[in-house]
């Protein structure tokens, strides 16, 4: 099972959330720059979908700057063009869904990201070496997103048991 694979088994989990919210979800349109079109009352938004498979919860998300170091292809940060960015925490075991969902509005994401990297001083980033290259990732915590509205979190099952109450 590759990575792709693993993602394609979350989908019809987001999918269902999705509809919790009303949104019809289209993933034909699935680019680059998103994974899927969403579309309520005639207003579409762009989503990007990451999922993070751990049975952790962290305290920050990271932040793809480099998909691969020694060839210089940039990450995902740079490739992204949407409305929203949707962070999943998954099991590890990629067989239940999602526990744990974030919501960020990529339009203040981005340069509130650039804005922390510009920032005077010393920062740390993580180095991967698994999947696809030598991934540089730039930590971001979650709490200051929160507390300036630029990202939501969502507890799944509590979005589906209100959902099946409905």
């Amino acid at each position: 099972m590759t990575e792709f694979d693993d993602e394609r088994r979350m989908q019809p989990y987001m999918d269902k959330w999705y509809r919790y919210w009303q949104f019809e979800t289209d993933r034909t349109v699935s680019c680059r720059q998103y994974d899927l079109m969403i579309t309520m009352n005639g207003s579409q938004m762009r989503v990007e979908e990451k999922y993070n498979f751990t049975d952790r919860t962290y305290d920050q998300l990271i932040v793809e700057l480099l998909q691969d170091v020694k060839t210089g292809d940039l990450g995902w940060f740079y490739h992204v063009d949407c409305e929203r960015l949707m962070w999943m925490y998954c099991p590890e075991t990629r067989a239940d869904p999602p526990r744990i969902i974030y919501s960020i509005k990529w339009q203040q994401f981005k340069p509130h990201v650039l804005s922390l990297i510009e920032s005077d001083g010393w920062h740390r980033c993580n180095i991967c070496p698994k999947g696809y290259g030598l991934t540089l990732n730039y930590p971001v915590k979650w709490q200051p997103l929160l507390d300036m509205g630029i990202a939501m979190c969502f507890e799944y099952a509590d979005i589906i048991a209100q959902m099946e109450l409905l």
